[in-house]
C-alpha cells in the first residue's frame, strides 16, 4: 500500500460517493487509475464496505450506550458469538484493558437500555460484571 493508495482511502472515509473522476482531479491522477486501485483495495478487503453514518437521535434513537464486559474465560468465545447474533448492537470488540467485551447500542430511551442489560446481557452464563455508559454528545466522530 503506497502514498496514493492511503489517500485514497482517507478520501472514500470522509465520502464513500465521491465520483471516481472528481477523486483523480483532486489526487491528479486518472479516472482509470482510481478505478483500479479502488478495485484492488475491494479485493484485499482494505475496503470492506461503504456505509452511511448517522446520527442516532435524529431517526429516534434518544438513548445511545457503550456497554463493557467481564466474561469468564472459559465462557468468552460463546459468549462473544452470542453477542454477535444481537441485532441490538451498532458495534462489537474484544478489547484489552478494563473490559474484554465493548459493545454499542442505540435505544429509543434509558428504559429500553435497562430492559435490554437486564434481559440479553445478564442472563447470559458466563457475564460477571456490565458496565454501561450512556453518551450524553458526540463531541467528534471521524474515521480515519
Amino acid at each position: 500500500m503506497d502514498e496514493l493508495d492511503l489517500k485514497i482511502v482517507r478520501r472514500l472515509q470522509a465520502d464513500g460517493r465521491i465520483r471516481f473522476l472528481k477523486l483523480a482531479k483532486e489526487l491528479d491522477v486518472s479516472e482509470g487509475t482510481i478505478r483500479k486501485r479502488v478495485q484492488i483495495l475491494e479485493d484485499k478487503k482494505v475496503v470492506i464496505q461503504y456505509s452511511a453514518i448517522v446520527d442516532p437521535r435524529k431517526i429516534g434513537f434518544d438513548s445511545v450506550a457503550f456497554i463493557g464486559l467481564n466474561i469468564e474465560p472459559l465462557k468468552f468465545l460463546k459468549v462473544v458469538e452470542a453477542l454477535s447474533r444481537l441485532e441490538e448492537l451498532s458495534y462489537l470488540a474484544t478489547a484489552t484493558g478494563e473490559h474484554m467485551v465493548l459493545m454499542e447500542v442505540w435505544m429509543r430511551n434509558q428504559e429500553e437500555i435497562t430492559r435490554f442489560i437486564n434481559e440479553k446481557i445478564s442472563v447470559m452464563d458466563g457475564v460477571n460484571k456490565i458496565s454501561p455508559t450512556i453518551i450524553l454528545e458526540r463531541v467528534k466522530l471521524k474515521h480515519k
